[in-house]
């Protein structure tokens, strides 16, 4: 009775054809940037910084960092610049490392930086998947003990 009168589930809740997809027009229109983790890997965190060209999915930057400034970030984007040619937009949630000295550094390279809505990570649905997809091969490979000097090369499944 209540999915027939539309009264299941929480009210704010879209439907599917209620979202506003969207794809830049053509390649380095627009890129998408977050960072994720802590990782421990051998009993250290690590965060992971990722860059993926809206329009193609393609990930341009996929690092792992002791730790993430703005200084960081801001090498990061000159070296994927130097590979990949010029973004027109970066597309960034309200983390501070995005505030202040980025956007500086992205109006001197004439970037424009979008910020998304604070709490909607559906704004960055593609670096979102992107980071899913990275997480879900991290904890595989946490997984996997490689035992190159004791099976003769062969990874073994703990």
């Amino acid at each position: 009775v209540l999915k027939k009168h539309n009264r299941n589930g929480s009210p704010y809740r879209k439907n599917r054809r209620d979202w506003n997809f969207f794809r830049a027009d053509f390649p380095n229109d627009l890129w998408q940037m977050d960072i994720k983790g802590p990782f421990r890997i051998e009993n250290q965190s690590y965060y992971a910084l990722i860059v993926i060209d809206d329009h193609s999915r393609y990930t341009i930057n996929c690092s792992l960092h002791r730790s993430i400034k703005t200084s960081d970030i801001t090498s990061v984007l000159s070296e994927c610049i130097k590979r990949c040619g010029k973004p027109s937009k970066i597309l960034v949630d309200n983390d501070t490392r995005f505030e202040l000295k980025f956007k500086r550094w992205c109006k001197q390279h004439d970037i424009e930086v979008i910020y998304t809505p604070p709490f909607y990570p559906q704004a960055k649905g593609k670096v979102e998947r992107c980071i899913r997809t990275f997480v879900e091969e991290y904890l595989r490979l946490q997984n996997v003990r490689f035992c190159c000097r004791d099976a003769g090369g062969f990874c073994m499944l703990v």
